[in-house]
């Protein structure tokens, strides 16, 4: 099984075509990048990189691992990217803070939605993007005007939204049996009839952490064929069609609507996923009630 931490590094070393860059880059000490690399080679069974004194060259496994890595990754840099370019030079600003266990095309959506419905107000947002515990100090901080995180917060702080974003069985594979009418305890079956491993989250997660209480649930032990704590990367490998994977229909609801998704379940979902938006008791923001109302329609997207 493949560690996505480490195909990421690798992705980014031979972009930077150095480590010493890529450390700096993403905030670690090269020794310690160097020690991730050299694990993953030993891992894979073969190197990645013939070492130079100028620079990092890919052997041609190397090459042809990073063309898979660059089509895994290539959405979640645009969507970053995407997400850090959306100031304007308008006048009206929110100060948007969000947790990185939260969906990128998601908070997308939830922020292209908003200015489309601001044209007037001259609206600009600038999106950050931290822990969960770093956006809630951010929040404290008067920062950030709002936070949208997938953890409640019981802290001095208003909830404008909640929203219970059902979680179903997703795949590119169509199964014969009735997707919409699956219960929990069927949930086993129908993964051993679409013939395709588990991609799930990392335990760390609030979405990896209940998906393990599902299948414990459920009596399953299915084989895993990818785990990660980047929640984009699970999303493109059930889209490349690697494994199925458990996943709220929010995250996906532009591929399940074009059909190159397919989702099994139940409409109220196996289980729920909770997203919550929060801002300052003393605020008195517009916004704040216009973003619930865009995150609750985008939530009760239909499969």
């Amino acid at each position: 099984m493949v560690n996505l931490n480490h195909l990421k590094y690798f992705y980014l070393c031979a972009q930077n075509e150095s480590i010493t860059k890529t450390a700096q880059l993403i905030g670690i000490t090269q020794p310690a990048l160097s020690i991730q690399i050299n694990s993953f080679e030993e891992n894979l069974g073969f190197r990645l990189f013939a070492r130079t004194k100028k620079k990092l060259n890919l052997t041609p496994r190397g090459i042809e691992l990073y063309k898979y890595a660059a089509r895994l990754f290539e959405v979640s840099d645009e969507i970053d990217r995407f997400v850090k370019n959306l100031e304007t030079v308008n006048e009206l600003r929110l100060n948007l803070g969000v947790s990185d266990e939260v969906e990128r095309p998601f908070v997308a959506d939830v922020a292209g939605k908003l200015l489309k419905i601001s044209q007037g107000k001259k609206l600009s947002i600038q999106i950050i993007s931290k822990s969960h515990a770093e956006i809630g100090d951010l929040l404290e901080a008067n920062d950030v005007e709002l936070i949208i995180t997938n953890k409640e917060i019981r802290a001095n702080l208003k909830l404008v939204a909640r929203l219970d974003i059902p979680v179903l069985l997703i795949s590119t594979v169509a199964s014969v049996e009735n997707q919409h009418a699956l219960g929990p305890g069927q949930a086993k079956l129908l993964l051993e009839s679409l013939g395709q491993p588990l991609i799930v989250p990392t335990e760390d997660l609030v979405l990896g952490s209940e998906t393990k209480k599902f299948l414990k649930r459920m009596q399953m032990d299915p084989p895993v064929a990818i785990s990660s704590n980047i929640v984009s990367c699970l999303v493109r490998s059930v889209q490349e069609g690697a494994g199925a994977a458990f996943l709220p229909i929010a995250y996906i609801a532009k591929e399940l609507k074009k059909g190159s998704l397919k989702a099994y379940g139940p409409s109220q979902g196996l289980w729920c996923h909770s997203i919550f938006l929060y801002t300052l008791k003393t605020s008195q923001s517009d916004l704040s009630q216009a973003l619930g109302k865009i995150m609750l329609d985008l939530s009760l997207l239909q499969h």
